[in-house]
């Protein structure tokens, strides 16, 4: 029993010497330095870059790091090392010791992914007068590119217009092109044709105008096309639309133009310019004593004759206004104009 005894201590004190003696040996070596594989790199979002660091010396004891991004909205990194890129910009990816004295850094800028194309749904398009084209639109090419503003332009806003929504509004008879234009100057158009949208239904229709070309909406067959009147011709029918031009005779002057389908239109262009000249104004006194009896004083004879000359003004007022008939006592005026 001693001698089972007198082994097993010898044994116990072997193994208590030879821990001792690895605990004495063991050393921690401290990390001096840590270097990143890159310094700098460029990535697009959406990509991944994956960096390497290296401490020194070799042999230190701890290799432990943490990583962090200075804008982790710009491109985050794990405990890997692993950058991702999200949206354009930089940021700075930095790596540091267990002990914190050691640290290193990345700057890592995330590209912009580039437009390279642009198209239109249409590349021609028609819409009338006031109305709108709301369904044009503009697709960009690579679908993640990183700016997908569009600048949205008429070559003719007198023709047609169009809003920063790509929404066309027709404005007078004509063609227009519209272009999208992409932030880094990629384009794509659509020519678009303005109409004056013609009555369904035959109709009588007076206009009073001034001396400027115009044109209006009517109702006619093919075989008005061509119709005219007036001296020269000057008002006329085509493809629904009724014209006229500019009056460059200096007078007043009025025609009718009457279509196959019942269709009626009277124009008179009268301008400032066309009643410059010299007038002689009458003037009556009356009373009215009901709505349908007109008494003239002194049997209608003239009280005054009176010469007037009127003369163009560049602003000319407009004065719009009615006779009343009932018991209103007043001046009758009646006037002469050139022929």
């Amino acid at each position: 029993m001693k001698k089972i005894f007198l082994i097993l201590s010898t044994i116990l004190a072997t193994v208590a010497a030879v821990s001792c003696q690895d605990t004495d040996e063991t050393e921690l070596v401290a990390t001096t330095g840590v270097t990143l594989s890159a310094t700098e790199v460029s990535i697009f979002p959406g990509e991944q870059v994956e960096l390497k660091a290296t401490l020194t010396p070799d042999n230190c004891t701890s290799s432990y790091k943490t990583w962090v991004s200075s804008d982790a909205k710009v491109a985050t990194v794990d405990v890997w090392g692993r950058v991702v890129g999200l949206t354009p910009g930089v940021t700075t990816i930095t790596v540091t010791t267990a002990s914190g004295k050691c640290t290193a850094d990345c700057k890592v800028t995330v590209k912009e992914i580039p437009v390279t194309g642009v198209t239109l749904n249409k590349t021609t398009a028609t819409v009338y007068i006031g109305e709108n084209i709301e369904d044009l639109t503009a697709t960009i090419t690579p679908e993640n590119a990183s700016d997908k503003t569009i600048t949205w332009t008429s070559s003719n806003s007198e023709v047609a217009t169009v809003d920063e929504n790509g929404k066309v509004t027709g404005v007078e008879i004509g063609k227009a092109t519209i272009t999208a234009t992409t932030k880094n100057g990629i384009s794509a158009s659509c020519e678009v044709t303005v109409n004056v949208r013609t009555p369904t239904e035959p109709e009588t229709v007076e206009l009073w105008k001034g001396d400027n070309a115009g044109y209006r909406g009517l109702f006619g067959a093919d075989a008005d096309n061509g119709k005219t009147a007036g001296i020269g011709g000057w008002l006329s029918y085509k493809d629904g639309v009724a014209y006229w031009t500019e009056n460059t005779t200096g007078a007043a002057r009025k025609a009718t133009l009457e279509l196959s389908t019942g269709s009626k239109i009277t124009v008179s262009q009268v301008d400032a310019k066309d009643l410059v000249g010299s007038y002689t104004f009458y003037t009556y006194s009356f009373k009215t004593t009901g709505v349908s009896n007109t008494v003239i004083v002194n049997n209608g004879a003239r009280q005054h004759e009176t010469a007037v000359e009127f003369k163009a003004v560049e602003n000319p007022t407009t004065i719009n206004g009615h006779v009343h008939n009932l018991d209103l006592v007043g001046l009758y005026l009646d006037f002469a104009v050139p022929a």
